[in-house]
């Protein structure tokens, strides 16, 4: 909406400018931030701030380190969307031998296992979770 703001991290900075240049043909270049390198260590340092969503993409095996910067950013009634959480059926696997596949069960679990969000998860392509921030701890 209008003064909204889209956080967005990306570790290529080829890639960063990228997206610049699309988002500002689209009309959204002032209503975007860029921020180049590591995911979880900008979002960190974004753990002061506040977002109405949080959407999850980045390595697999970083995901189980996503929630606590959800936990951190996310207030009641946030959502901390997350990608790939089915991926590609190998999350069915008993003990996942990949740290990708490892990841993605952790982060499953830790939702599961959550009291302060509701998650549902969407079968679609490859499976997307929402999770709903229902209380601060």
């Amino acid at each position: 909406g209008e003064g909204g703001e889209v956080v967005l991290t990306e570790s290529s900075k080829e890639l960063a400018d990228q997206a610049r240049d699309f988002l500002t043909r689209a009309g959204f270049g002032d209503r975007i931030r860029i921020e180049v390198g590591d995911a979880i260590e900008i979002g960190q340092k974004l753990s002061g701030e506040s977002f109405d969503v949080l959407f999850n993409d980045i390595d697999k095996l970083d995901y189980p380190r996503t929630l606590e910067i959800a936990r951190a950013v996310l207030p009641v009634g946030g959502l901390f969307i997350t990608d790939n959480m089915l991926w590609y059926g190998r999350v069915i696997e008993p003990d996942p031998e990949d740290e990708d596949t490892a990841g993605v069960v952790k982060l499953t679990k830790a939702l599961y296992e959550a009291k302060d969000f509701e998650t549902t998860l969407i079968p679609m392509r490859d499976g997307v979770t929402v999770s709903t921030r229902t209380a601060i701890d």
